[in-house]
């Protein structure tokens, strides 16, 4: 249509007037326009970090809930069925079996020195200890004022017997002498002991049970070698011209 005139939208003319403002102002010298815009875009920053914070945080807890969710899960392997029988444990409880009690009374003896040295001028002392105990109701005590008897073998054919009064607590304490028992060094000497007392009874430590020891010989002097013998003749000499001088003497 020729004759129909061509009309401009009014946002056209819109656009064109701020843009023509915005010149003015630039011109002038007035930059208040760009100043609130940035001040606008300002303010709208923290909304921007704040949302950006929040999806880092809801990020990092989604993350870790799938790590768990994805990790290694413990299992529990079950044993197979084996083709033979399940072992089994049976315990039989017998209630007529009772527990053994103690008896009423027992003794025993012993050396504490079982290896003492013989000495051939009767010094030498052999000490035995025996003991006398009696239950009483499930506790084992003393028997004081009890006959004891000990019986010592030197050898199969000597013996040697002493009597003594047991201490409040059982205790009987024998000492031998060994003068004279030269048949019984490098032998075993055996002792029995027999325990007596009116009310309570008699107990005995048999041969099977007896105290035992051993007597040690004493080690013979080793002659010591002599490097010259002419010096050892001249000791020899000295030492025999002293004893006459010293029988002389007496005579």
């Amino acid at each position: 249509m020729a004759g129909r005139a061509q009309t401009t939208p009014s946002w056209a003319f819109a656009m064109l007037y701020s843009k023509t403002n915005w010149y003015a102002k630039m011109k002038m010298g007035d930059t208040s326009f760009m100043k609130s815009r940035l001040w606008n875009r300002w303010n709208a920053s923290p909304v921007f970090s704040l949302y950006l914070k929040c999806g880092a945080v809801f990020s990092l807890i989604l993350m870790s809930m799938l790590v768990v969710a994805c990790g290694d899960t413990a299992t529990t392997t079950l044993p197979q069925a084996s083709s033979g029988p399940m072992p089994t444990v049976t315990i039989q409880m017998n209630s007529n079996r009772s527990v053994p009690t103690l008896p009423g009374f027992w003794c025993g003896a012993w050396a504490p020195q079982t290896t003492p040295s013989f000495n051939k001028d009767g010094d030498t002392v052999v000490a035995i200890n025996a003991k006398f105990v009696q239950n009483i109701n499930g506790n084992p005590q003393g028997v004081g004022e009890a006959t004891a008897i000990a019986t010592i073998w030197w050898s199969p054919k000597v013996t040697q017997t002493q009597t003594v009064i047991t201490t409040s607590d059982g205790l009987a304490v024998f000492f031998f002498l060994a003068k004279g028992k030269e048949v019984a060094p490098n032998h075993n000497s055996i002792v029995t002991v027999q325990f007596n007392k009116p009310g309570v009874g008699t107990c005995n430590v048999e041969q099977d049970r007896a105290a035992f020891f051993t007597l040690i010989p004493p080690a013979s002097p080793t002659a010591t070698p002599c490097p010259n013998n002419n010096q050892c003749k001249d000791n020899k000499d000295n030492k025999d011209n002293k004893d006459n001088n010293k029988d002389n003497k007496d005579n």
